[in-house]
């Protein structure tokens, strides 16, 4: 694949998309037990600087604590699955952000092995779905209403 340079003007761009999609990216070597990349819009959605949530994602305890107690053992689960058979893995969870916010993401992410070496990388997207999330909510809540 042939890489094109982006002008500060498309990275802007490109930025701005991905903050109106409440979607980010990252990186995560699973064997070394850090993030190698963390986009911006991950951060934010986070509640964090940059720093603080490349070293939040590198901390895999830390990131659990900002999970919804109720949702952790079901996004445990669904990322141990994917180390199982080094696949895809999509998981909705709530996150309680630095900030005291309380989102609904979505994450998905691809468990690359290096067959060589057996070192492990998540490449994967977070998405803020919060305000779907309650949409839905409430046309659910409204079709109750109609049926009775």
């Amino acid at each position: 694949m042939q890489e094109f340079p982006l002008s500060p003007e498309q990275t802007a761009l490109c930025r701005q998309m991905a903050s109106l999609a409440g979607l980010g990216g990252f990186i995560i070597d699973l064997t070394g037990g850090h993030c190698l990349w963390c986009a911006e819009e991950v951060a934010r959605i986070h509640g964090f600087s940059m720093a603080e949530c490349t070293a939040l994602l590198s901390a895999g305890a830390a990131l659990l604590e900002r999970i919804d107690p109720e949702d952790r053992a079901r996004y445990q689960e669904t990322r141990a699955g994917a180390a199982e058979r080094s696949g895809r893995y999509t998981v909705q969870y709530r996150l309680h952000g630095a900030d005291g916010a309380l989102r609904v993401v979505n994450e998905t992410a691809d468990l690359l092995v290096d067959p060589a070496t057996r070192q492990q990388r998540l490449v994967g997207t977070l998405q803020d779905v919060t305000d779907r999330q309650a949409a839905e909510e409430t046309l659910q809540r409204a079709n109750e209403l109609l049926e009775r």
